[in-house]
């Protein structure tokens, strides 16, 4: 009799632990897809901040210059000090929108030796050796004065896109030397999308704001859906805001669109 409630029992209690393992095992991927990062094209990568102090993948992936978005400059420059973000020819650039340049110390090595490797970058990309149609339209998408650009950014995104554009866009023609992250806390937020989904159309201008970010949601499906005055600020900046759509249709829920068709790229464990 104990023999069969034994059978019993496990016979409908075997279901359930398999669909809690299935669970548990769904809900781990998820958490490591967090901590990932992930890949916009061959030069361009875009994550979480934890990624700036995994230096095994900064090292395979040859990572050295850096996006951050977001990020307070004093951890950062601790972060810069105290782990592998610090090396040849490497360039860290921070969006900081609270930076008071009157309330910090200027002239640490933190801002010094990254305001002169980008000073370095900027004119060797620059002096346009490389006549390849690739490097001169890249160099023709340059909007700023770029002996004006600097490795700290405060105060509006709306404002200060535009020279993180072209930062960007200088560091994929320094691909030579390495290849670039872009960062924010989480990974998932609309600032660091917004640049994303900007980089990729005023690079391709046949691309919609929409089509940018459903390539962005098919490589991280948690980056959240871009609020109508993010979709605004890319269109801007040069795309249309939704591929044959009407523009007060442009919040809508992206995140209802089949991101399912093509094949996601990770690149680091």
């Amino acid at each position: 009799m104990a023999t069969r409630i034994f059978f019993f029992v496990f016979f409908f209690l075997s279901p359930y632990t398999i669909c809690m393992e299935n669970m548990n095992r769904c809900y781990y991927d998820q958490l490591v897809e967090q901590i990932r990062s992930q890949k916009l094209d061959s030069n361009v990568l875009f994550g979480p901040i934890n990624s700036l102090t995994q230096k095994d993948f900064l090292e395979v992936e040859n990572v050295k210059f850096f996006i951050t978005l977001g990020l307070d400059t004093s951890q950062l420059s601790q972060v810069w000090n105290n782990g592998p973000l610090n090396s040849d020819n490497s360039v860290v650039i921070n969006f900081d929108p609270n930076f008071d340049y009157n309330g910090v110390d200027t002239e640490t090595r933190f801002f010094d030796e990254n305001a002169e490797n980008l000073r370095k970058i900027v004119a060797h990309v620059m002096r346009a050796d490389d006549d390849s149609s690739t490097q001169q339209y890249l160099r023709s998408l340059v909007n700023s004065d770029v002996t004006s650009l600097g490795t700290v950014y405060n105060g509006s995104w709306e404002v200060q896109i535009r020279n993180l554009l072209d930062i960007a866009i200088i560091f994929k023609l320094a691909s030579g030397y390495g290849k670039l992250l872009i960062v924010s806390k989480n990974g998932n937020d609309n600032v660091l999308v917004s640049l994303l989904v900007a980089l990729q159309i005023i690079q391709n201008p046949h691309l919609s704001v929409l089509e940018a970010f459903k390539f962005i949601k098919v490589q991280r499906p948690s980056v959240q859906e871009l609020a109508p005055e993010f979709v605004s600020l890319c269109s801007s900046l040069g795309g249309t805001p939704l591929s044959g759509s009407t523009p007060d249709k442009q919040g809508r829920k992206f995140e209802q669109m089949d991101y399912l068709t093509s094949k996601r790229s990770r690149v680091s464990d």
